[in-house]
């Protein structure tokens, strides 16, 4: 194939030294690839070595557990069958799963700080906290922090700090403990704690020296679990300074020295739930986070999500650092959660293009996101599709109709991906779902991924527009500039965007947009921006990643009106534009395989693939006859043997 879906000018300076090439079956060019997801942990307990190694060697890979940081403790029994399994099969691929958010605190491995932790704005006592009491009821000034409006499952209790309260209101950290939260009485402003819970040593505090918070917490996940895992001060681990206590040091140090040592059979590890941002709130709970755990609430600002960030950064630059150049880093990669490209081989999607979508409205938002990570992400790259249900706005769980299951595999394989099911469609096993059969005999692909273009492109900005014709479309006071390399955007942001006029009387179209942007400042020059794209009276407000480099992307609106289209950041900044381009009509991917073509047409509407000049060019001129006339099936994918 000659045309490419995706675009690029790549700089090498702007990507990350890259790991050596791994000799795994993910990174083959066989077009089906597949790993488990945690699934295997359970019968690892239980099930004979040997067995187990049968029953898991099937797949290219496993993401699976080793350290209780959020479950059930796995121990040497366990880890020697990883052993064995990777001595046996040592082109299957072993990553550990590792949540990068919070930690049950009866981990103890790591070093612990008690400003590792993320708590609520608490309050002070009213009466003493004595350290000879096992069980204490303290009167408290603001009794109203503990409140909660969300319940908890029976025999689970959230867990508080206690720390010395300063004469300036300071709060002394190194003077501290860990309690239960046993009961709360909002009328006589009273709370029962059960007290020390880590063992650390009980504190003894008179009236008014002691400062208590409840510990922003979430699960547990787990039947029979009655501990809370403890969310990571990210923002806090962003100021401080001493490297010995500081939470980026502790957990980067932690995860080296164990895939360095008796964990080495892990090819990497997959950072759950570690994102770059994190927003000031939580639900169901009275008062707001203490981000900078100065005892008082916080608010959502760029100040705390650059501090929340950078930390994020820096621990992902020193867990590459100090892990052997060989093992692969992989994170949550949804828009804006994770955009580390520099530091990461690749991004878990949960729930394709976002676990909220089930009608696929961002279908080529999530290609988008896919593709900038194969492009510029550290080498060996894969990422992975975790498929499974997804939300409705009211957070019930949908699995995916048939239909929407087999498009979101047909992504996979258009951007490289690795498959990972992680659910039983009519109680069909998660390796027997019936379209990968069909997918395994594709053979070697032959070219990347390419739309099929169904009406010829009505440009909107190029070389070949001139200021006075593009003057007279912009339908927005937004200032821009000539450049050599394009239309320079000056200024703009999701709420001051760049509006152009299409006169295109079109509800299915495709926007193409080759643009490029500098990353926010204080932030790593690498770390890509988010394009946001709009048109006229859209649900959906499409997505891409740009960064310093030309990137080609394509932003498919179905049931949109296309009279004007809207190009913005999701922050405020400048953005090149070297073309905008506009397809009328159904947006159609194909890839060309050894064996067979695939088609995945995420419109509503069926298509016959055109008689016209305006069609992929294959490599195999006989399916290129073949497929003329082919009626492609809507909301679905095709295999043309």
């Amino acid at each position: 194939m000659k045309g490419l879906l995706f675009l690029c000018f790549i700089s090498l300076a702007s990507i990350a030294s890259d790991v050596p090439e791994a000799d795994l079956d993910i990174f083959t060019d066989k077009p089906l690839k597949q790993m488990y997801f945690r699934y295997a942990e359970g019968s690892l307990r239980n099930t004979p070595a040997e067995n187990w190694l049968t029953r898991w060697s099937r797949f290219d890979g496993i993401v699976l557990k080793a350290y209780p940081e959020e479950g059930a403790p796995f121990g040497e029994k366990e880890r020697a069958t990883l052993q064995r399994f990777k001595q046996k099969f040592p082109q299957k691929a072993l990553f550990l799963h590792f949540n990068g958010r919070a930690r049950d605190p009866d981990f103890r491995e790591i070093v612990s700080s008690p400003q590792d932790y993320l708590y609520f704005a608490g309050t002070t006592n009213l009466s003493p906290v004595s350290a000879s009491e096992n069980k204490t009821t303290i009167r408290v000034d603001d009794p109203n922090v503990f409140a909660r409006s969300r319940t908890l499952p029976d025999g689970v209790y959230d867990d508080v700090v206690i720390a010395k309260r300063n004469t300036n209101s300071s709060i002394d950290w190194s003077n501290f403990e860990h309690a239960k939260l046993l009961s709360v009485n909002l009328e006589k402003g009273l709370i029962v704690v059960q007290r020390d819970i880590l063992n650390t040593g009980r504190v003894n505090l008179g009236k008014g020296q002691a400062y208590i918070a409840r510990h922003a917490a979430k699960g547990p996940f787990f039947a029979g679990t009655k501990q809370r895992l403890w969310e990571y001060n990210w923002f806090a681990a962003g100021k401080k300074s001493d490297k010995k206590t500081r939470l980026q040091d502790t957990l980067s140090d932690f995860l080296a020295s164990k895939l360095s040592g008796e964990a080495q059979f892990f090819d990497g590890v997959s950072l759950d739930v570690l994102t770059e941002t994190r927003l000031a709130r939580v639900g169901g709970y009275p008062t707001g986070l203490d981000l900078d755990q100065d005892g008082r609430a916080d608010s959502s600002s760029s100040e705390f999500d650059l501090l929340h960030a950078s930390a994020i950064y820096e621990f992902l630059k020193l867990l590459r650092e100090k892990l052997p150049q060989d093992k692969l880093i992989f994170a949550d990669g949804s828009y804006g959660s994770q955009r580390a490209v520099h530091l990461l081989n690749g991004i878990e999607s949960e729930g394709w293009p976002s676990f909220r979508d089930p009608e696929l409205l961002h279908w080529s938002s999530g290609l988008n996101r896919h593709q900038y990570w194969n492009t510029f992400g550290v080498k060996p790259q894969a990422s992975y599709f975790k498929l499974s249900h997804y939300l409705t706005p009211e957070n019930k769980k949908v699995n995916p109709t048939d239909k929407v299951r087999r498009l979101t595999v047909a992504a996979a394989l258009m951007t490289d991906s690795i498959v990972v099911p992680a659910f039983k469609p009519k109680g069909v096993p998660f390796h027997k779902w019936p379209e990968f059969r069909e997918l395994k005999n594709l053979g070697k692909a032959l070219g990347p991924a390419q739309p099929l273009r169904l009406s010829k492109k009505t440009r909107l900005i190029g070389s070949d527009i001139s200021k006075a014709q593009l003057q007279a479309t912009v339908s927005k006071n937004v200032s821009f500039s000539i450049a050599p390399e394009g239309i320079k955007l000056l200024n703009v942001s999701e709420a001051n965007p760049f509006c152009v006029q299409t006169n295109l009387d079109a509800k299915e179209f495709t926007v193409s947009i080759l643009a490029k942007t500098k990353s926010d400042v204080l932030l790593p020059q690498s770390r890509p921006v988010v394009m946001l794209v709009q048109a006229d009276n859209s649900s959906a407000t499409l997505k891409s990643y740009i960064g310093e480099t030309f990137f080609q992307t394509e932003h498919y609106f179905n049931k949109a009106d296309g009279r004007e289209i809207c190009i913005s950041r999701e922050t405020l900044g400048d953005i090149t534009l070297a073309s905008v381009d506009v397809y009328v009509g159904p947006y159609v991917l194909t890839r060309e395989y050894e064996n067979a073509l695939l088609v995945a047409n995420p419109s509503h509407q069926a298509i016959k693939y055109p008689q016209g000049a305006n069609f992929a060019d294959f490599n195999d001129k006989n399916l290129d006859k073949k497929v003329r006339g082919l009626l492609i099936p809507m909301r679905d994918m095709l295999i043309v043997r």
